[in-house]
């Protein structure tokens, strides 16, 4: 990476009877090697949210590593903002969201 870069991103989606929500936003930047900072939320989340976290990580992480011609491994991911919904946030939902991300910071053009 070149340098820092906000991105956002969501899952929302309506799944027949019910909608898939999340939203959530990583500042990536440039590092040694593969690093997450949750700053506040790690220490706030309640369980249900820490795993709605981990989620989006790991969707993060689904596009990132496969990226061709090189996986994007040296950045550090930092949260800044998450938004939840008691009804229509799931792990799923912000798996979504982490892969949105993802390929949001994939073609912002910021890849060495």
């Amino acid at each position: 990476m070149k340098g820092s870069i906000r991105i956002e991103g969501i899952s929302d989606k309506h799944l027949g009877p019910r909608i898939e929500y999340a939203r959530i936003v990583f500042e990536c930047m440039p590092a040694d090697d593969f690093e997450v900072d949750f700053g506040e939320y790690r220490n706030r989340a309640s369980v249900t949210e820490q795993l709605f976290l981990e989620a989006a990580i790991f969707g993060f992480l689904d596009i990132a590593l496969l990226h061709e011609p090189r996986p994007l491994r040296s950045i550090c991911l930092r949260v800044v903002q998450v938004d939840f919904d008691d009804t229509n946030s799931s792990q799923m939902a912000f798996r979504h969201a982490g892969q949105d991300a993802a390929r949001k910071v994939l073609t912002a053009g910021c890849i060495q």
